[in-house]
This record gives structure tokens, sequence and C-alpha cells, in this order.
């Protein structure tokens, strides 16, 4: 073998060799990576994660990322016919809640089954119990997180296999984004009480899936914008209460809760309203938001200097200010660094809708097809919208 012909195949050797290890290398780095996240993994999961971003960007391909259910497909494909299209208070003459009142509607009779399954959904929540106060622990101690998670599993598919009503996307299954944006039971309601307009059973969450979100270290956050508990005082507890202790209840214990309410109240006032268990978390915030995307005063500003996509981040929006609260999150849907960050969002978008009117009067703004629009859109890039109360 001559000289030149030996070199090589020494070198084509080394080559091979080096592949090898190469490849051995990235899977390495790469396993560890999803079980350790550490900064020198970060540049490959932010690569990954910006060109989830870019696919993201692709209306057809935006839309294999969300299935939304039957009921939801029929109110987006028949607004106009349905009056949801109405802006303005003379065109407001249609209720809404026709879709689950009308026999006539294709919508009709999956809608009484859905109806149904919620109270099942809701019973089945309501009795689920666990040791783990937070997820996180058992993360961090090695246990295997599928198996972790798995025991969150409400059975979601099985509770609602005969209406088939439940939308799906990237963070699980989520109850279908229809009028009248409340629970249905508003519907069956003439008198339109205050204990239906507030009840907040119709939101369905898949806690397994967003179990599957946390990592061992991941900061848990909740940004409460228009979070004055004074309001609903006279109830049993503030919506933002229910929420934060419905996600304690499946081991989701969040380590910082960001309280924004721009009306003036006494702290010793507030803080007789929030629970000794949160006391430790709670930062009350006594100022209003802005929408100013650079504005000091903009939470989701907070939320990209100070958190990250490892962490779990929860937002709610009620300000009862459309001027600067459908730009905040407006700028959710069209912003990619949020979609990236936030996991949950819950907002009450003042439309105009005949059966909440009288609770909404001078702050409606736009249309029912609008906000489903924009919660459609935020959950088509991966994050969980639900409508507020």
């Amino acid at each position: 073998m001559n000289s030149l012909v030996k070199y090589a195949l020494i070198a084509w050797i080394i080559a091979c060799a080096m592949l090898v290890l190469g490849k051995q290398l990235s899977l390495q780095h790469s396993l560890m990576s999803l079980l350790w996240p550490t900064d020198a993994a970060a540049g490959s999961t932010e690569h990954q994660q910006q060109t989830l971003g870019n696919f993201l960007l692709e209306p057809e391909r935006m839309d294999k990322l969300y299935e939304p259910s039957s009921s939801e497909k029929y109110v987006v494909d028949h607004a106009e016919e349905l009056g949801l299209l109405a802006d303005t208070w003379g065109n407001m003459t249609m209720p809404s809640c026709r879709i689950f009142t009308d026999p006539t509607l294709p919508t009709y009779s999956s809608l009484q089954s859905y109806r149904k399954e919620l109270e099942h959904y809701t019973q089945r929540a309501n009795e689920f119990t666990m040791d783990i106060k937070d997820l996180r622990i058992p993360l961090r101690a090695g246990v295997n997180r599928e198996e972790l998670c798995s025991t969150l599993d409400l059975n979601l598919t099985s509770i609602f296999k005969e209406s088939q009503q439940l939308s799906h996307g990237t963070f699980g299954y989520a109850e279908p984004l229809i009028p009248p944006m409340r629970h249905p039971d508003v519907c069956f309601d003439p008198e339109k009480t205050h204990k239906d307009l507030i009840k907040m059973t119709y939101m369905v969450h898949d806690w397994e899936v967003m179990c599957k979100r946390l990592t061992p270290f991941s900061r848990t956050v909740f940004i409460d914008m228009g979070a004055s508990l004074t309001f609903h005082k006279k109830d049993k507890s503030a919506p933002a209460v229910y929420i934060l202790d419905t996600y304690k209840k499946f081991g989701f214990v969040f380590d910082h809760v960001y309280a924004f309410e721009i009306t003036g109240q006494a702290p010793t006032s507030v803080f007789e309203l929030v629970p000794s268990s949160m006391l430790s978390q709670y930062h009350w915030i006594n100022v209003g938001v802005e929408a100013d995307p650079e504005g000091k005063m903009n939470p989701l500003r907070m939320l990209l200097e100070h958190f990250t996509e490892e962490d779990f981040v929860v937002i709610k929006l009620d300000i009862d200010h459309s001027a600067i609260e459908v730009p905040l999150a407006y700028q959710l849907l069209n912003d990619d660094r949020y979609s990236k960050m936030v996991d949950q969002f819950y907002f009450e978008h003042h439309v105009f809708q005949v059966e909440l009117a009288p609770a909404w009067a001078s702050s409606m703004q736009g249309s029912i097809k609008m906000s489903m629009d924009l919660f459609g859109g935020l959950r088509k890039k991966g994050i969980a919208a639900h409508f507020w109360v």
C-alpha cells in the first residue's frame, strides 16, 4: 500500500471515529439538558424553541397545533348568522346562548351532553386529592416525570366522551371557546344571577399535560392584573383566590403572585382577604398597569426581564379598561417571546354580548367573533387561553 493511500485510509478512520463520538456526546448532552437544565443547555433549548416559533408563524401549520371542538368550529364558521359580529348597541340583537337553547341548531344536542359532562368533571376535580404538596419536590428527588404527572390524569376523554366537545392544543385539552363566555348555566338562568355569572367550573384544565411543563427547578409565577379582592368580598372567595387554590390542589404552588390593582386600598384591608397560606408569595402592587411594551408598569415586560421559558407562568387580565387590557392581550398574541413563556391565560374580554350587557355596559368594545379569534390565536401559539369572569 503506497503512502498516499495509507494516509487517506487513516484520515477516513479518524473522521468516522470523530463522527460516532460526536453523535454520542450530542446525545448525552441532549439527555442531560432534559434532566438538568443548565446555562450550557440553554442555547440548545433556545434554538429548538426559536425553530418552533418560526413553525408557529405559518398559519397552515399553526392550525395543526390547535384543534377546536365541533361546536367551536361551528360558531366561528357561522358567526354572522348567529349574530356574533355585533360590535355596537344597535346591532347587538341576538342572544349568544342560542347554541345551547335552540333545538334547530346542530350544536344543540352535543352541548346538552356537554353541560352534564361539565358537572361530572367538576365533581371529579373537587374529589381529587394528592399527598404531594408541590410537584417540583418529587421531580427534584428524581421521580419519573411521566409516572408523576399521570397521577393528575382526570381521564378527560372519558368524561367528555359523549359530547366530544373539548378543544385540544399543545397544552392538552380545554373547554371550547364558545358563547356565552361563561358557564353555560347562565343561558338557563333568566335572572342572570351573580352566582351563575361568576361560576368558574366551566374551565377545563389538563393537569397532566401542565405537569409535564414543569422542570425540577421551574419558578411558578401568577400575574394578576386587576387584583381587587374587595370587589368580591361578598363571595366566599375572590375568583383569583379560587383559581390559585385550584392550582394548589393539583400540586402547582406559586412562588410569586404579583397583584396589580389601580384602585387605592389600605394594605391592611387587602391582606385581611389574602389566605394565610399565600402571604409569603403575595406581592401587592397598588398601581395600574400600562400597555406600552417598554413601560415600567407593563407586567409583560417584567416577565421578559426576570423569568425564562423554563418557568411556569399564569396570567390573569381583568382591569375593566379596554384601552389597556386589549393591547396587552394582543402583545401576548403577536410577540412570540410570550408564547414560549406563558402557559395559561385568563381574560375577561368585554365585547358586545346580550347576556352580559347589563354587567359590562359601557365597557363593551368589539364583537364575540373578535374575542374568539383572539383566544383561538393564543391557543394556536400554545397558550391555554380561557374566558374569565
